[in-house]
């Protein structure tokens, strides 16, 4: 810490903050300006759903990303759930084919699904936002919407008719119909919760199946048909075209804006101030003719703006020679617009061959010549030149006897183009094909053991010694316990074998004395004796008892004079006496 206290450390320290700080706010400032995740993935799925692209083909599998361009096939018996930008679910039926568009960024979500085959259902959980689109598209229409749940059917007949039915469960639909180049003719129309529309297309310009009441809008009773969406719509088909179904009008609360609708402005509420929303297209562009777009106000629904579209342009292709083309005159070139289909011609000069790629006719082999040739593109004249003969044979080997475990085996090649017969070659022994080593004999601890191995293919045998095992001794434990005068005994034995080892315990030479016993017990002037005796082996220890000397206590006094006594002493054990002058 007293590096800090420095000018040195308070300059490290300092710069330590700074580098703290900045890396904070990098975090920060990617953590709030991270924008939502987009991804389109496979939710769910049973049986058989193909994804193909331009890479590969394969089965679909829970989780997996699915991108732009992605085809998508859904067979008998199977269903697949779709989820995309966490908050749009895709549920495709049985027996269903379209494909994938996406633009999506982490700014915008432009998604199209181009349905031209079966049923699915689409649920938007949250409404889009101005950057965001959600279209199906199907052969003679066009669904977009912006916050809804809706069913489209697609099915094409024996003839070649293809219908659509679209059932819209909850939001808005917004259905502009096609042209025969695959453009919009104008016809745009919105349908709202609980309303159906059918559409027809084919050889002629795309139009709505009207209802026996003339409608467009269709109000089905569901119950009455069946469960299944192809069924359910080639079951529509009949009704319509028989004039059987299909009523405009009836009870459903759900069929068409009500104008006491919260959504809408209650006249009671006074004038507002119309908020534009986002531009929708009415009528797409041509390539010479205008588009029209409205804005509708957020509030109220009404047409606030209407704007025209420029028109597009043509988008020609490149251009190409022009089929019937002579190579040998004048030739012509065209370009075709893929919108409208209007096409320009132009004097290309005179022509020469354009010649293709070779492309092999007939392969050369070993022994035998090929062939390959080109053709014009513009007027389909051949090209044939000789390709020689390879020579180069292409060996295979053939086995003529196998080889065994301890002798080799042969065999010769074979050219697999001619049959031509090659070198012979020799196969080396493949050697023994041992099991685990079998136990015959356990080895002891006082003699060896064996086991064998034999070969799984030509059935020799090996043998072999398993060298005597070590005993293995337990610990000593005492048989005789060894004293202060005499040795003892320890034993172990041999857990494997049982056989025993004795050893000798050398004698402790340790005596158990007693307490000291009395012989003479000693006196006040002498001395007394003693022994102690062990109580293992009865040898003796002699031991002097000192004496103990007088114990003299006072018995009598005698008063001689005034100033003067004398005091006679006795010994409690001999009864010695002696006496004492001693001041009163």
């Amino acid at each position: 810490m007293k590096l800090f206290e420095t000018k040195k450390g308070k300059i490290i320290l300092a710069a330590v903050i700074a580098a703290l700080l900045i890396c904070i706010g990098v975090i920060l400032a990617v953590v709030l300006s991270k924008k939502e995740y987009r991804s389109i993935s496979v939710e769910a799925v049973k049986g058989s759903v193909i994804v193909a692209n331009e890479k590969n083909s394969e089965q679909a599998y829970k989780g997996q990303r699915l991108y732009g361009g992605d085809d998508v096939t859904v067979w008998d018996s199977s269903d697949l759930t779709m989820c995309m930008n966490n908050d749009k679910y895709l549920y495709a039926d049985e027996n269903t084919h379209f494909r994938l568009e996406d633009s999506s960024t982490e700014n915008s979500s432009r998604i199209r699904i181009i349905l031209d085959k079966g049923s699915e259902l689409n649920e938007l959980t949250e409404k889009l936002n101005q950057d965001e689109s959600y279209q199906v598209d199907t052969p003679n229409s066009t669904m977009s919407v912006r916050g809804t749940k809706f069913r489209v059917t697609v099915y094409t007949d024996d003839e070649g008719k293809i219908y659509t039915l679209l059932e819209v469960e909850e939001g808005v639909v917004l259905v502009q119909l096609k042209d025969l180049t695959g453009g919009y003719n104008g016809i745009v129309k919105e349908f709202y919760a609980g309303q159906s529309a059918l559409i027809r297309g084919d050889a002629r310009p795309s139009e709505f199946v009207k209802s026996k009441a003339g409608e467009e809008v269709l109000l089905l009773d569901l119950t009455s048909l069946p469960t299944e969406a192809v069924p359910r719509l080639k079951e529509v088909i009949r009704m319509l075209e028989s004039g059987e179904g299909g009523s405009g009008s009836g009870d459903n609360s759900k069929a068409q804006p009500d104008d006491s609708s919260e959504d809408k402005q209650d006249d009671s509420l006074g004038e507002h101030t119309h908020t534009a929303g986002e531009f929708e297209v009415t009528v797409e562009p041509g390539c010479e003719t205008k588009g029209e777009q409205i804005a509708k106000c957020t509030e109220c629904g009404e047409i606030v703006k209407t704007e025209e579209i420029e028109a597009l342009g043509h988008d020609f292709s490149d251009w190409s020679a022009v089929e019937g083309n002579s190579c040998y005159g004048d030739s012509s070139e065209r370009r075709v617009c893929s919108r409208c289909g209007e096409t320009e011609t132009r004097s290309a000069g005179k022509a020469e061959h354009s010649w293709g790629e070779w492309q092999t006719v007939k392969s050369p082999t070993c022994g035998t010549e090929g062939s390959e040739e080109r053709v014009c593109s513009k007027c389909g004249d051949k090209e044939t030149r000789t390709l020689g003969a390879s020579g180069e044979h292409k060996w295979v080997k053939t086995e003529d006897a196998a080889a065994g475990c301890t002798t080799e085996g042969s065999g010769h090649y074979v050219c697999s183009v001619c049959g031509a017969k090659g070198d012979s070659y020799t196969v080396a022994a493949k050697g023994h094909s041992f099991s685990g080593w079998v136990t015959q004999k356990s080895a002891s601890c006082g003699s060896s053991g064996s086991e064998t191995r034999k070969c799984s293919v030509c059935g020799k045998a090996e043998t072999r010694t398993v060298a005597a095992l070590e005993h293995s001794w337990g610990s000593w434990k005492a048989s005789k316990q060894a004293t202060c005068g005499a040795a003892g005994t320890d034993v172990r034995t041999c857990s494997l074998c049982g056989k025993q080892e004795t050893r000798t315990v050398a004698a402790t030479g340790l005596h158990n004395f007693s307490e000291l016993i009395v012989d003479v017990p000693a006196e006040c002037i002498k001395d007394g004796s003693g022994h102690y005796e062990c109580t293992v082996c009865g040898e003796r220890r002699e031991e002097v008892i000192p004496k103990t000397g007088h114990n003299y206590e006072l018995v009598s006094t005698v008063m001689i004079d005034q100033n003067t006594k004398q005091e006679t002493y006795k010994c409690k054990y001999c009864n010695s006496v002696y006496t004492a002058t001693k001041k009163a």
